[in-house]
């Protein structure tokens, strides 16, 4: 390919010349690519899990699961769900400084 050349691979032509690991990638990069605008997706805060949600929760609602894994995400704070606890709380890191409890 030449950087001048206007024509964009297609997946599967990418998919034939790649390893498996590295095709695994583009798909991640092209998925977070294709979403990065979109306001009301919160991506999974859990170690190693790709998953999102998208759209908002349910009025008066603060808590969506990823589509993935399940893992309860709050939506004002993109981090686990945090039951109890205000976001501010959770922001300010005080919930998990050990010195605060």
């Amino acid at each position: 390919p030449a950087p001048s050349c206007p024509r964009i691979a297609s997946p599967q032509e990418i998919q034939a010349v790649v390893p498996a690991t590295l095709f695994e990638k583009f798909n991640r990069f092209s998925m977070i690519a294709a979403f990065k605008d979109d306001d009301t997706v919160r991506w999974c805060p859990k170690d190693g899990c790709p998953g999102m949600t998208i759209g908002e929760p349910d009025e008066g609602e603060l808590v969506v699961t990823c589509q993935v894994c399940y893992t309860k995400i709050c939506y004002k704070c993109q981090v686990p769900w945090h039951e109890g606890a205000p976001c501010a709380v959770i922001q300010s890191n005080a919930f998990n400084d050990p010195k605060t409890q």
